[in-house]
């Protein structure tokens, strides 16, 4: 179910919101592969002989490493998990976010559930994180911009001045408003 947070715009959906015991949790679910779940020794990969010179390289062929070794997650705390696999590193500011959309910011009901399934063999493990109000600041504060610049559109009817100067930097890249930036009439000019 998607939520909408009225204050900030933000439209978000848990993957569940479980209540039990007087405690409401939401969790994030991950899949990830066999490899990074329960981790792997190196690879090898065998290189084909070249047959010059006669040397048993020469003639039998070679290996070379294909992939290092991953640690896996098994048995790691949240946080060498996290050191371990992206999406893991991602799933834990996303809950967080929902906990404080939600107003589960307050002992006892502070706490989430991150579950990370093993795509291969449906093991899974989990971990309780507890609310951090540090790691809301940023998409909270960009959720308010983009209220603010949302409000003077609205207002004005028109865009505030342009800071990318094409529609391929960077910054204009990873802005939401960036087609409107660009498509604006009379060529784009601001």
């Amino acid at each position: 179910m998607t939520h909408i947070d009225p204050a900030t715009g933000i439209h978000f959906s848990p993957d569940a919101i479980i209540k039990f015991a007087g405690l409401t949790l939401p969790i994030e679910i991950k899949g990830i592969n066999h490899d990074d779940f329960a981790g792997c020794e190196e690879l090898y990969r065998r290189v084909p002989p070249d047959h010059t010179g006669t040397s048993m390289a020469n003639l039998l062929g070679t290996y070379e490493k294909a992939q290092d070794k991953r640690s896996g997650i098994v048995g790691a705390t949240l946080t060498e998990a996290m050191e371990r696999n992206k999406s893991i590193r991602g799933a834990v500011p996303q809950l967080n976010l929902y906990m404080h959309l939600l107003g589960l910011t307050e002992p006892p009901n502070n706490k989430g559930i991150i579950l990370v399934e093993d795509k291969n063999t449906q093991d899974f493990m989990l971990w309780v994180h507890t609310y951090d109000p540090e790691m809301v600041k940023k998409p909270i504060g960009k959720a308010a911009s983009v209220q603010l610049y949302t409000a003077i559109y609205k207002q004005t009817n028109g865009l505030p001045a342009r800071i990318c100067n094409t529609r391929n930097d960077a910054r204009a890249k990873r802005c939401p408003f960036r087609d409107a930036c660009f498509n604006r009439p009379n060529g784009g000019e601001v």
